[in-house]
């Protein structure tokens, strides 16, 4: 082989190493540079942590603000509710009231006994008005008519009722009429047979 020929590698003058750059000592003026940034990184580090302790005590106050409007707001919903509820119970009260003193009022006329009865028999929801009233309490007299009240003739004054006259009743002594005798009298029969 010849010595002619060669690689290109040997051929190539071979670069020096890249010489490093001599350590130098900063200059003065650049480490005052970096005390000033490294001073101003922590000042700024500084006021970033007490803006955002600043910034969550805000949000705490905000949020219980926003938390007692909130319940201020739900208080005052409850309190509308409430009234509303009370007001629409009062006006089915008085509705009721007024159907019962109507349906009272009819049942005395029919002649019930006791008026009350009509008013508990009877569905008030379905008594608008006053000639559906009369009409409820004619088919209640016609359905129940042991409601009414017999008709009766007056009782004699004392309790006496033997249907005998006045002349019946005994007389204490002082003249008048003696009731406690009568009684015992009208008792004294029943028992006897008399």
């Amino acid at each position: 082989m010849s010595d002619d020929t060669a690689t290109p590698t040997e051929t190539a003058d071979p670069q020096p190493p890249a010489a490093e750059p001599a350590p130098t000592d900063p200059p003065a003026a650049n480490l005052i540079g970096e005390a000033q940034r490294k001073q101003d990184l922590d000042k700024a580090l500084a006021a970033a942590k007490a803006a955002e302790k600043d910034a969550t005590v805000l949000r705490s106050k905000l949020e219980k603000l926003e938390g007692e409007k909130l319940s201020d707001l739900e208080k005052q919903t409850n309190r509308a509710e409430r009234a509303e509820q009370k007001a629409t119970e009062l006006e089915q009260r008085a509705i009721t009231l007024e159907r019962s003193g109507w349906v009272r009022d009819a049942a005395q006329k029919a002649g019930f006994a006791d008026p009350g009865d009509a008013v508990a028999f009877l569905d008030l929801t379905a008594l608008d008005d006053d000639d559906k009233v009369k009409e409820a309490v004619v088919e209640l007299q016609t359905a129940k008519p042991h409601l009414v009240a017999a008709q009766a003739g007056p009782t004699p004054i004392g309790g006496l009722t033997g249907g005998g006259s006045t002349d019946d009743i005994p007389l204490g002594e002082d003249g008048k009429p003696n009731h406690k005798a009568g009684l015992g009298r009208e008792l004294a029969k029943n028992l006897l047979g008399r």
